[in-house]
């Protein structure tokens, strides 16, 4: 067998660019830049790619379920009002309601969930406060009540 009949041609379909370099030295010293390259790519995509994942997971939560709340236990951030509350499996929610430097009750009321809000409930079923999520991170929780208002609340606890 000849040695014309061993060399690749551009018909093979087993031929790359590299393999018809006329220079073989060329070549050899071209195939592995071309993978460095191809790997430096892979590779800053691939922590491109984490930072993305990780940057999204400390977005802010704009919805909750009964399992976000169950166990939840807030206060609000305000410089005159107290208001704590403690959201329990069993449906109770216990209060810390009053003023700062001044008197504070402690009334234990009901809550549920309802259509993706809080209600919270008196002992005769008549509303005290719903709460619309707006926004939810790590510590803190952004709420608007039923009568419009924005209220930003502490987590003490989840």
């Amino acid at each position: 067998m000849s040695n014309e009949a061993l060399k690749p041609t551009t018909d093979s379909p087993f031929c790359s660019a590299l393999d018809l370099h006329p220079w073989p030295a060329v070549a050899q010293f071209l195939r592995p830049a071309f993978l460095r390259i191809w790997k430096m790519k892979l590779l800053s995509s691939l922590v491109l790619t984490c930072f993305l994942l990780s940057a999204c997971s400390d977005l802010p939560q704009t919805s909750w379920t009964k399992a976000d709340v169950t166990g939840l236990w807030i206060e609000l951030i305000d410089p005159v009002t107290v208001e704590s509350m403690s959201f329990h499996s069993e449906g109770f929610v216990p209060l810390t309601l009053g003023e700062k430097n001044g008197p504070v009750t402690g009334p234990v009321l009901n809550w549920e969930f309802v259509d993706g809000r809080i209600r919270i409930t008196t002992d005769d079923n008549q509303q005290y406060d719903e709460f619309t999520l707006i926004e939810r991170d790590s510590k803190t929780i952004t709420v608007r009540r039923s009568n419009g208002k924005i209220a930003k609340y502490r987590i003490r606890r989840t």
